[in-house]
């Protein structure tokens, strides 16, 4: 298998370092080369994990439609309740 390599000068080591491009309102991550005074950009990474916030929105979005589920069950004892004391006015 081959080694990954930097195209400038040839290392075979690489780490991530956190930038702000400049003029944006966003960071991203560059992949580049850790020689010595080489820092070489070979890629970039999102910022932001997207798979980890859909996850974290998934969780939020059952915890909704669980407490819209549960005010659904309440409104609808609610309303049997108000018809249960109207038949019980109407009659009398």
């Amino acid at each position: 298998m081959a080694q990954s390599s930097c195209p400038k000068c040839g290392g075979h080591s690489f780490e991530i370092k956190e930038h702000s491009p400049s003029g944006s309102k966003f960071k991203v991550y560059f992949l580049q080369c850790s020689a010595f005074n080489c820092g070489a950009v070979v890629g970039t990474m999102d910022f932001h994990n997207t798979a980890a916030i859909l996850a974290n929105q998934e969780k939020q979005i059952a915890e909704v439609a669980v407490q819209a589920n549960v005010a659904a069950i309440n409104t609808s004892s609610i309303i049997d309740a108000i018809n249960r004391l109207f038949r019980h006015f109407q009659i009398r």
